[in-house]
């Protein structure tokens, strides 16, 4: 585990003292120091899990979890260079000093703590683990740049196996990818500094061109790597068909291209992109398999977009992400407000991680209506963010950027325990449904986090939903089936949520434990208004009556909505017709009202 110091330094005071937190606090905030408290040994932990700190303040006597047994849990994670411990503690006796010496402690302070002391220990801990940081890099750097040396070396000792190799061909694996053979990484850029420093602006403009093969890792992990490899080879002999020879083409990633084309007007950039698109676009024989694939295309061009080959590769990097985001197979032009909004975008994965330490997520709940009852049948758990400087923010926009840091493990975990923990407490018995996100079903962790809730909350398995997108099923990861399997045998119900959205294959609706199916509610804006649209939604509401499942339907807004689905045979609404998501405080007055009628 690598040694880090924060910037500003963070310290963790554990005390289960009000006033003994409070003026060391005080003390530290003044020389600059970042001051997290805990007023139990067991908050200390899960902080210290859930957190980065740079050194733990602790008190030894405290109620429940005391001093000592906090150390040793700690010191089963994180060694003194780690994580420094100073322990606090109003017992001079040499023996208790020595005792927490031999657990691991750094240091000791004796209350009533002198201050210009404490700072002094507290500084010099924070020195050695600045230098313990400063030789870890040091090492890191040295060992990344020994196994790029080992790699090299692997690769040169292949390609000599069975014959010599000339220095020129050295040379050639250094700069080129050896499953394409189109220049690498580092070859492209010094071509493409090359190119900035010989271009004649008064008349051209040097156009920077990344492909990238859309969906291609779900291609890979269900063909094999195999195929996948066919393909990027095809990409590249399409490439080089349509670039001229005096251009620079290179693969650069796993599935990106990138391209230097000399332009008099971007149109040419276009039309040739556009070109190569529709090329690859031709279906690939790859055995006995025809394959299609789209690419999206990202384009910054010299000098509108910059001078420098590294603010060139950075901004039609951008313009690629923007094409992929606008759901692929399309071309974009990097824009200004591109950075712009990559630069939010990184502001927000930092708020996001300070968000969590201050608790600024809240969970609404949406209820569920039961057609038939004519009643709540249950509530649906949703997250909600309330931003200190930007007010509510939309889960559209940081569930994506949760799931991409791997924040939403411990954000869905803490929905999911609140929402049994909540629902327990409801004075009826409705259902409560909790959002998983893909990324939780990759580790080993949800069926743990289901049980933990379930006995925390003491909530019966069977009023528990878990809902999952079909992205997960598209997976199709056998580990993800056992675990759905596990979670129904344990009672938990299984729903599709935003059915019809994807691929909506009757494979996967045979092959996982479904008990409901949700319609999405871009299909039920339309019933009544496209007759087209009306017959999938009843199709799909036969379709889950022959699979046994529930259905519920989203997004209902209109008592005509209602009354058809109700007509032909929907189970469940959930939409404004019923209620806007409320916060926990108002479920139970909505939980009450059993048997209302919709007016």
């Amino acid at each position: 585990m690598l040694v880090t110091v924060s910037s500003p330094v963070r310290l963790l005071v554990v005390d289960d003292l009000e006033d003994n937190r409070a003026l060391l606090r005080r003390r530290f905030e003044k020389r600059g120091y970042e001051i997290v408290e805990a007023h139990s040994g067991s908050m200390a932990l899960d902080l210290v899990a859930q957190n980065d700190f740079d050194l733990v303040l602790l008190d030894i006597m405290m109620p429940g979890l005391n001093g000592m047994e906090v150390l040793k849990t700690i010191r089963t994670t994180y060694s003194p260079d780690q994580l420094p411990v100073i322990m606090v503690t109003a017992r001079a006796e040499s023996a208790d000093i020595i005792a927490a010496l031999e657990l691991g402690a750094n240091d000791y302070l004796i209350k009533p703590v002198n201050f210009p002391v404490a700072f002094a220990r507290v500084q010099t801990q924070i020195s050695r683990k600045q230098a313990e940081y400063a030789r870890s890099q040091a090492q890191e750097s040295l060992e990344l740049s020994i196994k790029d040396l080992a790699a090299t070396n692997r690769q040169l000792q292949d390609a000599i196996q069975d014959r010599t190799i000339s220095d020129e061909r050295v040379e050639y694996l250094v700069v080129h990818d050896a499953l394409t053979g189109l220049d690498n990484r580092v070859r492209f850029r010094a071509r493409l500094e090359r190119a900035l420093q010989q271009v004649d602006y008064s008349s051209k403009k040097l156009a920077v061109i990344f492909f990238d093969i859309d969906d291609f890792r779900l291609l890979n992990d269900t063909l094999g790597n195999t195929v996948g490899d066919s393909i990027l080879a095809d990409v590249a002999t399409c490439l080089r068909r349509f670039i001229p020879e005096a251009e620079a083409i290179a693969r650069i990633g796993g599935d990106e291209f990138a391209a230097i084309l000399t332009v008099k007007a971007p149109e040419e950039a276009v039309e040739l992109a556009s070109t190569i698109a529709e090329a690859i676009a031709n279906p690939h024989g790859v055995g006995d398999r025809h394959i299609v694939i789209d690419v999206s295309i990202g384009i910054a061009l010299a000098p509108n977009d910059g001078r420098d080959a590294e603010l060139l590769i950075s901004n039609a990097h951008l313009a690629l992400q923007r094409a992929k985001a606008d759901g692929g197979a399309s071309c974009r032009f990097f824009e200004a407000e591109m950075n712009i909004a990559a630069q939010a975008r990184q502001t927000l994965k930092s708020d996001l991680r300070r968000a969590l330490v201050a608790e600024e997520f809240e969970v609404y709940y949406q209820p569920l209506f039961g057609l038939a009852a004519n009643a709540i049948s249950g509530f649906e758990a949703l997250l909600r963010w309330r931003h200190p400087e930007r007010g509510m923010v939309s889960p559209a926009e940081f569930i994506p950027l949760a799931e991409e840091t791997g924040l939403i493990v411990t954000l869905g975990e803490m929905v999911l325990r609140r929402a049994c923990i909540e629902a327990a407490s409801w004075p009826t018995q409705e259902k409560i449904a909790v959002n998983i996100s893909p990324v939780q079903f990759r580790g080993k962790g949800i069926i743990p986090a289901v049980i933990s809730a379930l006995a925390a909350s003491r909530l019966p398995a069977n009023r528990l939903e878990i809902e999952i997108t079909e992205s997960i099923a598209l997976d199709g990861d056998s580990r993800t089936v056992d675990a759905l399997y596990h979670l129904r045998d344990m009672g938990v119900g299984i729903s599709l949520d935003d059915f019809g959205t994807g691929y909506s294959s009757l494979s996967y609706l045979r092959l996982f434990p479904f008990s409901k199916l949700k319609i999405d509610q871009s299909f039920i804006r339309e019933i009544g208004l496209n007759s087209g649209t009306t017959a999938i939604v009843r199709s799909l509401l036969d379709l889950a009556t022959h699979f046994g499942m529930v259905t519920t339907a989203e997004g209902v807004e209109t008592k005509e909505q209602r009354d058809w689905l109700l007509a032909n045979g929907c189970a469940e609404i959930q939409g404004y017709l019923i209620s806007r998501p409320v916060c926990s405080r108002d479920v139970a007055s909505l939980a009450v009202k059993q048997h209302r009628q919709v007016a």
